[in-house]
């Protein structure tokens, strides 16, 4: 009967577990790092979650924000150009850009690169 409540006991707390909110990529505040983000859940219209790390000084502040951004599949089709005028655009509001980071998952090299270690093997 000790082992029934015991069960029964380790069942609830899973269960309260489970109930947590899960976040979803744009609820996600200061992520520690760049793979915090690549698993989250999107919304529909969304292609992917990708972490967004940008160090610049404005003003004589320093200021270092880091954030989760969902992005559609125009966006990510162009990531270059996007990452190339966001930093046109701080840029241009007189700041001094010291990083600027916009990384998405990107794997669609990985599987290309061992077909071919493979076959030359």
């Amino acid at each position: 009967m000790k082992a029934l409540h015991f069960i029964l006991i380790i069942l609830f707390i899973s269960q309260y577990k489970a109930d947590r909110v899960i976040l979803t990529c744009d609820d996600m505040t200061n992520p520690d790092k760049n793979s915090d983000c690549y698993y989250l859940p999107i919304e529909i219209e969304y292609y992917k979650c990708c972490y967004v790390k940008t160090i610049f000084y404005f003003d004589g502040n320093f200021v270092n924000t880091t954030r989760c951004s969902s992005i559609k599949r125009e966006t990510y089709d162009h990531i270059s150009k996007i990452t190339e005028s966001s930093k046109g655009y701080i840029n241009s509001r007189g700041a001094l850009i010291e990083s600027f980071v916009f990384d998405c998952l990107s794997n669609y090299l990985s599987m290309p690169l061992l077909s071919l270690i493979i076959f030359l093997l």
